[in-house]
């Protein structure tokens, strides 16, 4: 499939994504693939067990993603209301433009750590060089709880596609036709510049359309990366109605 995205305006009835690739093994497991010479694995050999702390929609403003749909949850837990649950669904997210990307995150501390610094919750920044389609971010599992986002998702799940598209501010349902996405998004700057003072200012999350030219770097990544994701299980995906 030449482009298999789905987007803002996308049909339900677009064609499914790429099926299972056929893998191959050697003939022994062993010795197959190994040089004997030296035959070890590393840490650095199998990376699959690093840690890549989450980031927010808003330190992905403006960029380019790609959010595979694998699961949704119309019952997780709230971590901002407990005892209280939302809608949230669980992809694999592809970050694929922007270059330099840096954000913050709560690092859990350890009560068994000998350092008592080390027991205490730390604020980190994550950093990642030079984002671009032949140098995608990925972050698995990956939450989304935001209800516009969510619909769309529903949607691209069900036709086995993945859903492109640039995090935007935009109005609230009661904002619309009176407020503008850079309106909306002026509103939270200054939230921000006054360090978060005074009511916080209302907002929602779309994925919007990229352009032709962000959209051709999105299928050059799925010509050579195609292969190494994950198909979509469509049985996976909610009911139409759902």
């Amino acid at each position: 499939m030449s482009d298999p995205f789905a987007q803002a305006q996308v049909s339900q009835g677009q064609a499914t994504a790429s099926t299972t690739p056929a893998t191959s093994g050697p003939a022994d497991p062993f010795t197959g693939t190994a040089d004997m010479a030296d035959p070890f694995a590393t840490s650095d050999t199998y990376r699959g067990g690093d840690f890549t702390p989450s980031a927010t929609l808003e330190s992905l403003q403006g960029r380019l993603v790609a959010m595979f749909p694998r699961e949704l949850d119309p019952n997780a837990k709230d971590p901002n209301n407990p005892g209280k649950t939302r809608e949230q669904y669980t992809v694999d997210l592809y970050v694929l433009d922007g270059g330099r990307l840096s954000y913050y995150y709560t690092q859990k501390g350890n009560p068994e750590a000998q350092d008592p610094a080390d027991r205490q919750d730390q604020v980190k920044e994550y950093v990642v060089e030079d984002i671009s389609p032949t140098n995608p971010f990925h972050i698995a599992s990956y939450w989304v709880p935001q209800g516009g986002v969510i619909g769309k998702l529903k949607k691209a799940h069900a036709d086995g596609v993945p859903f492109l598209g640039i995090p935007t501010m935009v109005p609230v349902k009661a904002d619309r036709g009176t407020k503008t996405n850079a309106q909306v998004k002026a509103e939270v700057d200054a939230w921000v510049a006054r360090q978060r003072q005074g009511a916080r200012p209302r907002y929602s999350w779309s994925l919007e359309a990229p352009d032709a030219g962000r959209r051709q770097g999105a299928i050059q990544w799925w010509a050579a990366a195609k292969d190494s994701v994950d198909p979509i299980d469509r049985a996976k995906a909610p009911k139409r109605n759902a």
